[in-house]
């Protein structure tokens, strides 16, 4: 399940005016993210809340603080469960600010971007790109086998990288049963390429 939320309306709404520019951590960014988590609480476990800032012309850095890492930090801590953030629209200069923020934050807490750069907002070591990536190119998802064999790496290290990046709530996971038994995790893009912008 997926559902897109407009931040700039919710924005609008706890103010009561119409705004496209988001400053104020006290008076805009605290009850937004308030908002959003309020919003995501509600959804199911597996599924992705996408903020969309096409209807925001600028953000602080406090508020981009607000609806980035500390947003993400609480939902890479599991306080909502096993659901998935996406930011999607964002101009130049919101998408700066946001990278900004993240990037602060030295790689420990990140967030999926449709319209960032590398897809990352914030900072990941080359190798958890390079698996990122590799799992974004499989719609029907990829096992930590299939990884090791493509980007030439050892079966246990692809293992923690796809953990690392599923911890970070970059790709989605599912338990699956292999024909030789266990338990076993194929590893999915959180959208889907349709969806992509």
């Amino acid at each position: 399940m997926q559902e897109m939320v407009d931040v700039g309306k919710i924005a609008s709404e706890i103010l009561n005016k119409e705004v496209s520019n988001l400053w104020r951590r006290d008076e805009l960014g605290k009850p937004l993210r308030n908002r959003l988590e309020q919003k995501l609480a509600f959804l199911e476990d597996g599924a992705v809340l996408v903020l969309d800032f096409r209807n925001v012309e600028d953000i602080s850095g406090s508020v981009a603080d607000e609806l980035g890492p500390i947003f993400m930090n609480r939902v890479i801590n599991g306080d909502f469960g096993e659901k998935f953030v996406v930011y999607y629209g964002g101009n130049a200069d919101v998408s700066h600010a946001l990278q900004t923020e993240f990037s602060r934050k030295k790689g420990k807490v990140v967030g999926l971007a449709l319209n960032g750069k590398n897809g990352i907002y914030g900072e990941l070591p080359k190798y958890l790109l390079d698996s990122f990536f590799a799992v974004q190119r499989k719609n029907d998802g990829i096992t930590y086998a299939e990884i090791a064999k493509k980007l030439t790496i050892e079966e246990g290290n692809a293992s923690k990288r796809l953990t690392q990046l599923f911890s970070l709530r970059l790709v989605r996971r599912e338990e699956y049963i292999p024909p030789n038994g266990g338990k076993r995790y194929i590893y999915k893009s959180i959208v889907v390429r349709g969806d992509r912008g």
